[in-house]
């Protein structure tokens, strides 16, 4: 999938429409005493990406955002070149916390495996998010965007801020194809 290569506007068409399957939240440890709302919270429902200017908006839907409290919600985006594992190459990775939306953050480097130059330090960059009850937001500037087109993907995890529970809950969703975030 590829952006136009002209400035979108607002209105502009998403270059990632795509739905998660429901109910596919993946659990490690025991859910006693945890209430199953909390645990599904993080089933992931839809993506959307879209050029919004100079940045890049992305939208995830989730099955319902937590308010502040014991648990926390982090969601991860990565878009990794073709046969990426972990060779020369580069990454991008945007995450986000809804309970704690001050620490978005976006990174990205280039070079990897490949000795990286001095000075090729890899860029984190602010991520501007925020939120509703079953929605998390966040525009991702275009100095921090990968060069090249990668494989996309979500992830969405629950855990306890406390720690004294090992209990994870996972949904992972993948867009086919390769995603240009470029204009």
């Amino acid at each position: 999938m590829a952006l136009l290569g002209t400035v979108a506007s607002a209105e502009a068409s998403p270059s990632v429409d795509k739905a998660d399957r429901h109910g596919d939240v993946k659990v490690t440890g025991s859910t006693d005493g945890v209430d199953p709302a909390i645990v599904d919270s993080v089933d992931l429902r839809h993506l959307t990406v879209t050029r919004q200017g100079h940045d890049v908006r992305v939208v995830v839907r989730l099955k319902q955002v937590l308010p502040p409290g014991r648990w926390f919600q982090l969601l991860g985006l990565t878009v990794l070149p073709p046969g990426w594992v972990g060779g020369p190459g580069w990454f991008f990775a945007v995450s986000a916390t809804p309970q704690h939306l001050g620490s978005s953050m976006a990174f990205y480097a280039d070079g990897l495996g490949e000795g990286m130059e001095q000075g090729d330090e890899p860029l984190f960059c602010h991520v501007a998010a925020s939120k509703g009850a079953k929605v998390v937001r966040f525009v991702i500037p275009q100095g921090c965007l990968p060069q090249d087109a990668g494989q996309l993907t979500v992830s969405s995890v629950l855990l306890d801020k406390r720690g004294d529970n090992p209990l994870t809950a996972e949904d992972y969703l993948v867009v086919g194809g390769l995603v240009d975030l470029q204009p």
